[in-house]
């Protein structure tokens, strides 16, 4: 080989092929020197030993290749199964997002199927609301309204709704009722129960008003007030009470004419029965009675005779003592009253009088013979009235006593 630099040289070479590429391998010495020794076995020996030392570069280099081959081929291997393992978890991956897509999937339609009832839901709420005449309010314990529902086309909610962010005194009861309003609030909240009050309202868009409220509380602060116009009601009842007493009125002066014609048959002091059945009525209230039972008592005592309606002349206006058959007929007329009252429902409640008035407390009465606190309270108050009365009064069978101080034994007083 002549190399212009350092002139001839002796080189060796050997091929070899990596990668499927064809290398040449080879070393080369400058010719100078390996001629310069003395013999041609010499020269031999340095050229062998050049080959040898050429051949073992290759060798070198192919031991080099195979393992950077076998580098290359672990490496391909790992990538291998690498590219497996992250094509595994891809198409694992891929399947969650498939499983995960069809619940989304169904989740959207599940909540869309509730979306659509809970839409339902409201329009039938709302469809309620509107179709009853109830005002909905949340109101907070100062009496501020935060917030109302009811039915869009009322009078009344349309001023409720330009009072929002109010308050009870400016939109609600009149002066007079307010302090209701206040109090059930209060209660709602101290109480945590529900309250009710009925209240009147007059504003110019709807007039004169009554209502009537339920008072749930929310919160400490907030209640709701369920609150309905029951003025139609209320104006019916009154109209129905007017006629009540009107009819009560009526049937009391039925009685009273029931009385006055029982007092020309039987000769009595005129306005006898008047006259006990209001005394009767003033001690009863003395003694603590109640209205209710007062107005039965009255009656009672207006009708403590009635049952003489059935007996003749001849007995009621006898002047003289009665025969014994004459006192036994005498005797029935409570009998013969609890037979006629009973069957009027309205006059019912006040038989006491008319069944009883002739029981004593020593049971010696008729026509039960009850004993001591047996007799109804009304008749015990009615008896001292009545024989008050009687001893006042000038009958047939006896004169009257004149007022005085009386003066008698026990016996006769007993008597």
């Amino acid at each position: 080989v002549r190399d212009p630099e350092v002139g001839t040289e002796i080189a060796a070479w050997t091929t070899t092929e990596i990668d499927a590429t064809q290398w040449v391998v080879g070393i080369s010495a400058p010719q100078a020197p390996i001629l310069a020794v003395s013999g041609i076995q010499e020269q031999t020996l340095v050229m062998i030993g050049l080959m040898m030392l050429s051949t073992m570069i290759g060798l070198m280099l192919l031991t080099v290749t195979a393992s950077s081959v076998r580098r290359q081929h672990n490496a391909e291997q790992s990538l291998t199964n690498v590219n497996a393992e992250l094509e595994s978890r891809v198409a694992q991956r891929t399947a969650e997002l498939v499983t995960a897509n069809v619940e989304m999937r169904q989740e959207i339609e599940r909540r869309l199927h509730v979306e659509q009832a809970l839409h339902a839901s409201e329009e039938r709420s709302r469809s309620l609301l509107n179709a009853i005449p109830d005002l909905m309010f949340v109101v907070d314990r100062d009496g501020n309204y935060l917030e109302v529902r009811g039915n869009p086309e009322s009078t009344h909610y349309r001023t409720a709704k330009n009072a929002m962010r109010s308050n009870i005194s400016v939109y609600g009861p009149i002066a007079e009722d307010l302090p209701l309003l206040q109090a059930a609030i209060a209660d709602a909240l101290a109480s945590r129960v529900t309250q009710e009050v009925t209240y009147r309202t007059d504003d110019a868009a709807s007039g004169s008003n009554v209502w009537t409220a339920r008072l749930a509380p929310i919160n400490p602060r907030e209640v709701l007030m369920l609150a309905r116009n029951i003025t139609a009601y209320s104006r019916a009842l009154e109209m129905i009470e007017r006629v009540n007493e009107e009819v009560l009125g009526a049937y009391d002066a039925t009685l009273l004419g029931w009385s006055h014609m029982l007092e020309v048959r039987e000769n009595e002091i005129a306005g006898h029965s008047q006259r006990v059945a209001e005394l009767t009525v003033r001690l009863a209230r003395t003694l603590g009675c109640t209205d209710p039972d007062i107005m039965q008592i009255r009656r009672g005592a207006l009708l403590h005779d009635i049952g003489k309606m059935a007996l003749p002349d001849a007995i009621l206006r006898k002047a003289g003592a009665l025969t014994e058959e004459e006192r036994r007929q005498v005797q029935q007329h409570p009998e013969l009253a609890h037979t006629w009252l009973n069957g009027i429902e309205f006059l019912r409640p006040a038989l006491e009088i008319p069944y009883c008035h002739h029981e004593r407390w020593n049971g010696a009465g008729y026509p039960r013979g009850l004993r001591g606190e047996e007799i109804p309270l009304a008749e015990r108050i009615f008896s001292v009235v009545d024989v008050w009365d009687a001893l006042l009064a000038d009958r047939p069978y006896k004169a009257r006593w004149t007022r005085g101080v009386w003066r008698g034994t026990a016996n006769d007083r007993q008597q």
